[in-house]
């Protein structure tokens, strides 16, 4: 549970893309629940091709994700809202010691919930 101190940090793929509009959308607010976006607008779109240079692009991911909490030190946790950077959550979650979550995450817990472990 994120305590009242603290924001929600997002790596997203294009900053700007990423509005109240959307968080409207799904029922809450930025003004409810703060947040801290970040984009990864600074590297070209093709440079995120798969299979292409994952330690290059791992180095560049956990930079980013320093970046934001080094602007907003109350980031509390951290979501990944682009695909791309996915791959790399174990290695956020090395460098940061926050929790990271991302559309699998998001997955695992609806199936869950209409599939729950049975216990013997």
């Amino acid at each position: 549970m994120l305590s009242e101190d603290h924001r929600v940090g997002i790596i997203t793929a294009e900053s700007e893309s990423l509005s109240e509009r959307h968080f409207n959308s799904v029922c809450w607010s930025s003004a409810e629940i703060p947040v801290a976006v970040k984009g990864m607008d600074e590297y070209p779109k093709e440079s995120w091709q798969p299979l292409d240079d994952h330690a290059k692009k791992e180095k560049k991911v956990v930079g980013l994700v320093e970046e934001l909490i080094r602007e907003s030190p109350d980031v509390g946790v951290i979501v990944l809202e682009c695909t791309v950077v996915q791959p790399y959550f174990r290695t956020i979650r090395r460098a940061t010691g926050l929790p990271v979550y991302y559309i699998t995450t998001l997955v695992r817990m609806v199936q869950s919930a209409y599939d729950p472990l049975e216990y013997p």
